[in-house]
Protein backbone atom coordinates (compact mmCIF):
# COMPACT_ATOMS: atom_id res chain seq x y z
CA UNK A 1 0.00 0.00 0.00
CA UNK A 2 1.33 3.38 -1.03
CA UNK A 3 1.00 6.04 1.67
CA UNK A 4 -0.20 9.45 0.42
CA UNK A 5 2.06 12.47 0.83
CA UNK A 6 1.72 14.23 4.17
CA UNK A 7 -0.26 17.12 2.67
CA UNK A 8 -2.80 14.75 1.14
CA UNK A 9 -2.95 12.62 4.28
CA UNK A 10 -3.69 15.62 6.50
CA UNK A 11 -6.36 16.79 4.10
CA UNK A 12 -8.07 13.41 4.30
CA UNK A 13 -8.00 13.36 8.10
CA UNK A 14 -9.31 16.86 8.82
CA UNK A 15 -11.74 18.98 6.81
CA UNK A 16 -10.64 22.55 6.05
CA UNK A 17 -13.20 24.01 8.47
CA UNK A 18 -11.68 22.12 11.40
CA UNK A 19 -8.15 23.08 10.42
CA UNK A 20 -9.14 26.74 10.20
CA UNK A 21 -10.83 26.54 13.63
CA UNK A 22 -7.73 25.00 15.21
CA UNK A 23 -5.47 27.67 13.72
CA UNK A 24 -7.82 30.46 14.80
CA UNK A 25 -7.87 29.06 18.34
CA UNK A 26 -4.08 28.95 18.53
CA UNK A 27 -4.02 32.59 17.50
CA UNK A 28 -6.74 33.54 19.98
CA UNK A 29 -4.74 32.09 22.89
CA UNK A 30 -1.52 33.68 21.56
CA UNK A 31 0.22 30.32 21.17
CA UNK A 32 2.77 31.52 18.64
CA UNK A 33 5.08 28.55 19.17
CA UNK A 34 2.35 26.06 18.23
CA UNK A 35 1.33 28.17 15.24
CA UNK A 36 4.90 28.09 13.94
CA UNK A 37 5.14 24.34 14.44
CA UNK A 38 1.75 23.82 12.79
CA UNK A 39 2.77 25.90 9.77
CA UNK A 40 5.84 23.70 9.21
CA UNK A 41 3.88 20.45 9.27
CA UNK A 42 2.55 20.68 5.71
CA UNK A 43 2.51 23.20 2.89
CA UNK A 44 -1.25 23.67 2.87
CA UNK A 45 -1.25 24.29 6.64
CA UNK A 46 1.16 27.17 6.11
CA UNK A 47 -1.56 28.96 4.16
CA UNK A 48 -3.89 28.78 7.17
CA UNK A 49 -1.22 29.93 9.62
CA UNK A 50 0.37 32.69 7.58
CA UNK A 51 -2.43 35.21 8.10
CA UNK A 52 -1.90 34.93 11.87
CA UNK A 53 1.89 34.58 11.91
CA UNK A 54 2.27 37.78 9.91
CA UNK A 55 -0.69 39.75 11.27
CA UNK A 56 1.69 41.68 13.54
CA UNK A 57 5.21 42.61 12.43
CA UNK A 58 7.98 44.57 14.14
CA UNK A 59 10.72 46.04 11.97
CA UNK A 60 14.03 47.59 12.97
CA UNK A 61 17.47 48.00 11.43
CA UNK A 62 18.55 44.54 12.59
CA UNK A 63 15.78 42.57 10.89
CA UNK A 64 14.41 44.61 7.97
CA UNK A 65 16.89 43.23 5.42
CA UNK A 66 16.01 39.63 6.27
CA UNK A 67 12.30 40.45 6.22
CA UNK A 68 12.71 42.08 2.80
CA UNK A 69 14.24 38.86 1.46
CA UNK A 70 11.32 36.84 2.79
CA UNK A 71 8.91 39.22 1.05
CA UNK A 72 10.79 38.76 -2.23
CA UNK A 73 9.92 35.05 -2.10
CA UNK A 74 6.44 35.45 -0.57
CA UNK A 75 5.15 38.92 -1.51
CA UNK A 76 1.59 38.11 -0.46
CA UNK A 77 2.48 38.02 3.24
CA UNK A 78 2.46 41.83 3.31
CA UNK A 79 -1.30 41.81 2.82
CA UNK A 80 -1.65 39.80 6.06
CA UNK A 81 -0.06 42.52 8.21
CA UNK A 82 -2.56 44.47 10.31
CA UNK A 83 -0.22 45.79 12.97
CA UNK A 84 3.14 47.30 12.02
CA UNK A 85 5.67 48.58 14.57
CA UNK A 86 8.80 50.28 13.20
CA UNK A 87 11.71 51.30 15.44
CA UNK A 88 14.34 53.60 13.92
CA UNK A 89 16.76 53.16 16.82
CA UNK A 90 19.90 53.34 14.65
CA UNK A 91 18.64 56.21 12.52
CA UNK A 92 20.72 59.41 12.47
CA UNK A 93 19.47 62.07 10.07
CA UNK A 94 22.73 63.99 10.48
CA UNK A 95 24.64 61.28 8.61
CA UNK A 96 24.58 62.25 4.96
CA UNK A 97 24.85 58.65 3.75
CA UNK A 98 21.69 57.62 5.66
CA UNK A 99 23.13 54.16 6.20
CA UNK A 100 20.17 52.89 8.24
CA UNK A 101 18.85 49.65 6.66
CA UNK A 102 15.30 50.87 7.28
CA UNK A 103 15.97 53.88 5.07
CA UNK A 104 17.05 51.54 2.26
CA UNK A 105 14.48 48.76 2.52
CA UNK A 106 11.28 50.31 3.87
CA UNK A 107 10.45 52.23 0.66
CA UNK A 108 10.59 48.91 -1.22
CA UNK A 109 8.05 47.34 1.10
CA UNK A 110 5.58 50.17 1.66
CA UNK A 111 3.41 49.40 -1.37
CA UNK A 112 2.37 46.05 0.11
CA UNK A 113 1.15 47.32 3.48
CA UNK A 114 -2.43 47.65 2.28
CA UNK A 115 -4.24 46.32 5.36
CA UNK A 116 -2.29 47.92 8.20
CA UNK A 117 -4.76 49.31 10.75
CA UNK A 118 -2.32 49.84 13.63
CA UNK A 119 0.97 51.68 13.05
CA UNK A 120 3.78 52.64 15.43
CA UNK A 121 6.72 54.81 14.32
CA UNK A 122 9.36 55.32 17.01
CA UNK A 123 12.72 57.01 16.50
CA UNK A 124 15.87 56.99 18.61
CA UNK A 125 15.16 58.67 21.98
CA UNK A 126 18.79 59.77 22.17
CA UNK A 127 18.78 61.29 18.67
CA UNK A 128 15.21 62.38 17.89
CA UNK A 129 15.22 63.72 14.32
CA UNK A 130 13.62 66.87 13.05
CA UNK A 131 11.00 66.04 10.45
CA UNK A 132 12.53 68.49 8.01
CA UNK A 133 15.88 66.68 8.16
CA UNK A 134 14.51 63.22 7.40
CA UNK A 135 15.51 62.14 3.85
CA UNK A 136 12.72 62.80 1.36
CA UNK A 137 12.32 59.14 0.21
CA UNK A 138 11.86 58.01 3.81
CA UNK A 139 9.57 60.93 4.59
CA UNK A 140 7.36 60.05 1.62
CA UNK A 141 7.28 56.41 2.76
CA UNK A 142 6.24 57.37 6.29
CA UNK A 143 3.45 59.59 4.99
CA UNK A 144 2.11 56.73 2.86
CA UNK A 145 1.93 54.56 5.99
CA UNK A 146 0.45 57.28 8.22
CA UNK A 147 -2.18 58.29 5.67
CA UNK A 148 -3.25 54.77 4.67
CA UNK A 149 -7.06 54.51 4.42
CA UNK A 150 -7.19 51.40 6.64
CA UNK A 151 -5.27 53.02 9.52
CA UNK A 152 -7.26 53.46 12.74
CA UNK A 153 -4.48 53.48 15.39
CA UNK A 154 -1.30 55.55 15.22
CA UNK A 155 1.65 55.91 17.62
CA UNK A 156 4.41 58.44 17.03
CA UNK A 157 7.55 58.60 19.15
CA UNK A 158 10.54 60.96 19.38
CA UNK A 159 10.15 63.30 16.41
CA UNK A 160 10.59 67.05 16.32
CA UNK A 161 8.56 69.37 14.13
CA UNK A 162 6.01 66.84 12.88
CA UNK A 163 3.60 68.74 10.57
CA UNK A 164 -0.04 68.96 11.63
CA UNK A 165 -1.12 68.71 7.98
CA UNK A 166 0.19 65.14 7.81
CA UNK A 167 -2.95 64.11 9.72
CA UNK A 168 -5.41 65.62 7.24
CA UNK A 169 -5.86 62.47 5.07
CA UNK A 170 -6.17 60.13 8.11
CA UNK A 171 -9.93 59.87 7.72
CA UNK A 172 -10.39 56.68 9.77
CA UNK A 173 -8.02 57.44 12.64
CA UNK A 174 -9.67 56.93 16.06
CA UNK A 175 -6.71 56.26 18.40
CA UNK A 176 -3.66 58.53 18.58
CA UNK A 177 -0.62 58.20 20.84
CA UNK A 178 2.06 60.88 20.86
CA UNK A 179 5.23 60.22 22.83
CA UNK A 180 7.87 62.97 23.00
CA UNK A 181 6.81 64.47 19.69
CA UNK A 182 6.60 68.18 18.99
CA UNK A 183 3.85 69.16 16.55
CA UNK A 184 4.36 71.98 14.09
CA UNK A 185 1.44 74.03 12.87
CA UNK A 186 2.21 74.33 9.16
CA UNK A 187 -1.20 75.76 8.28
CA UNK A 188 -2.63 77.35 6.26
CA UNK A 189 -1.72 75.54 3.08
CA UNK A 190 -2.86 77.03 -0.18
CA UNK A 191 -2.95 73.57 -1.70
CA UNK A 192 -5.72 72.26 0.57
CA UNK A 193 -8.71 70.89 -1.24
CA UNK A 194 -11.93 72.89 -1.02
CA UNK A 195 -13.82 69.70 -0.15
CA UNK A 196 -12.28 68.17 2.94
CA UNK A 197 -13.30 65.19 5.09
CA UNK A 198 -14.85 65.82 8.48
CA UNK A 199 -12.56 66.49 11.46
CA UNK A 200 -10.85 63.37 12.77
CA UNK A 201 -13.03 62.19 15.65
CA UNK A 202 -10.74 60.49 18.16
CA UNK A 203 -12.03 58.06 20.77
CA UNK A 204 -8.65 57.54 22.48
CA UNK A 205 -5.78 60.00 22.93
CA UNK A 206 -2.48 59.60 24.76
CA UNK A 207 0.06 62.42 25.05
CA UNK A 208 3.49 62.40 26.66
CA UNK A 209 5.07 65.82 26.51
CA UNK A 210 8.37 66.58 24.87
CA UNK A 211 9.32 69.08 27.57
CA UNK A 212 10.16 72.76 27.47
CA UNK A 213 7.81 75.16 25.74
CA UNK A 214 7.03 72.70 22.94
CA UNK A 215 4.19 71.01 24.83
CA UNK A 216 1.96 74.07 24.89
CA UNK A 217 2.77 74.77 21.25
CA UNK A 218 2.14 71.19 20.17
CA UNK A 219 -1.12 70.76 22.05
CA UNK A 220 -2.29 74.12 20.79
CA UNK A 221 -1.61 72.96 17.23
CA UNK A 222 -3.60 69.77 17.80
CA UNK A 223 -6.58 71.56 19.33
CA UNK A 224 -6.78 74.92 17.61
CA UNK A 225 -5.41 74.36 14.10
CA UNK A 226 -8.03 75.03 11.45
CA UNK A 227 -8.38 73.98 7.85
CA UNK A 228 -9.17 76.46 5.09
CA UNK A 229 -12.88 75.87 5.63
CA UNK A 230 -12.61 76.72 9.34
CA UNK A 231 -13.08 73.18 10.66
CA UNK A 232 -10.60 71.78 13.20
CA UNK A 233 -8.32 68.95 12.22
CA UNK A 234 -9.18 66.90 15.33
CA UNK A 235 -12.46 66.54 17.16
CA UNK A 236 -11.68 65.73 20.80
CA UNK A 237 -15.23 66.22 22.04
CA UNK A 238 -16.09 62.49 21.90
CA UNK A 239 -12.96 61.19 23.64
CA UNK A 240 -13.68 58.17 25.81
CA UNK A 241 -10.08 57.54 26.91
CA UNK A 242 -7.44 60.13 27.75
CA UNK A 243 -3.90 59.87 29.11
CA UNK A 244 -1.54 62.83 29.49
CA UNK A 245 1.94 62.83 30.98
CA UNK A 246 3.59 66.24 31.23
CA UNK A 247 7.18 67.17 31.88
CA UNK A 248 6.80 70.22 34.14
CA UNK A 249 4.24 71.87 36.41
CA UNK A 250 3.88 74.77 34.01
CA UNK A 251 2.72 72.38 31.34
CA UNK A 252 -0.55 71.79 33.22
CA UNK A 253 -1.81 74.54 30.94
CA UNK A 254 -1.64 71.93 28.19
CA UNK A 255 -4.01 69.61 30.05
CA UNK A 256 -6.45 72.44 30.64
CA UNK A 257 -6.48 73.32 26.96
CA UNK A 258 -7.45 69.78 26.04
CA UNK A 259 -9.97 69.15 28.82
CA UNK A 260 -11.88 72.28 27.84
CA UNK A 261 -12.59 70.72 24.46
CA UNK A 262 -13.80 67.35 25.77
CA UNK A 263 -17.50 66.80 26.49
CA UNK A 264 -17.39 63.54 28.41
CA UNK A 265 -14.73 61.00 29.35
CA UNK A 266 -15.29 57.38 30.29
CA UNK A 267 -11.64 56.59 31.16
CA UNK A 268 -8.99 59.00 32.41
CA UNK A 269 -5.76 57.17 33.07
CA UNK A 270 -4.23 60.28 34.62
CA UNK A 271 -2.80 63.68 34.04
CA UNK A 272 0.69 63.18 35.39
CA UNK A 273 3.61 65.44 36.06
CA UNK A 274 6.67 63.99 37.80
CA UNK A 275 7.51 67.37 39.35
CA UNK A 276 4.16 67.74 41.11
CA UNK A 277 3.78 66.67 44.76
CA UNK A 278 0.87 64.32 44.17
CA UNK A 279 2.11 63.12 40.76
CA UNK A 280 -1.44 62.74 39.42
CA UNK A 281 -3.94 65.53 38.97
CA UNK A 282 -7.53 65.02 37.76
Amino acid sequence: MVRPPIDEACSLLLPPEIIAEIVDHLDAVHDLESLRAFSQTAQHLLLYCRKHLFSSVTLNDACVKRFSRIVENYPNILSNIKRLDIFFLAFDCHIASCSSPLVRYLPRLVGGFCRVSSLSLVFNPQLPPDWENIPQPLKATLLILIQAPALTRLTLGYISGFPITAFLPCVNLVELKINRVSIQNDLPLSGQRKTLPDPLRLSSFSYRGAGGGSDVTSMGALIYSRRNNGDPIFDFSRLSSLTICLATEEDLEVAGMLLMSVEQLEIVTGIQSPTLPNHVVY
